[in-house]
């Protein structure tokens, strides 16, 4: 999991936040550092939900259950490059 903080952190160039999800008692902000890895595991462990945020809306899309053909349709310009701020993660 710290790679992936890592590499979050290089892609959004440092401006992107995590939080914590808990449907009765709200969300909170977490810093995205490698010492909170524990935390966060805890939390999902807990039934909470781990939120990951751009800070900058134009550098994000959530999707789930998609079809790789979907993914290109949505995120490729018509000449087949891909759209600027894009990052697929499946989990």
């Amino acid at each position: 999991m710290e790679k992936i903080l890592v590499k979050l952190a290089r892609y959004f160039e440092n401006h992107w936040r995590i939080a914590v999800l808990d449907f009765k008692k709200g969300l909170w902000c977490v810093a995205p550092i490698s010492s909170n890895i524990a935390y966060l595991k805890a939390q999902n462990l807990n039934g909470r939900h781990i939120l990951m945020q751009p800070l900058h809306s134009s550098h994000y899309l959530l999707a789930d259950d998609l079809t790789w053909p979907l993914v290109c349709r949505h995120h490729r310009y018509p000449q087949g490059r891909w759209k600027p701020g894009r990052m697929v993660v499946e989990t």
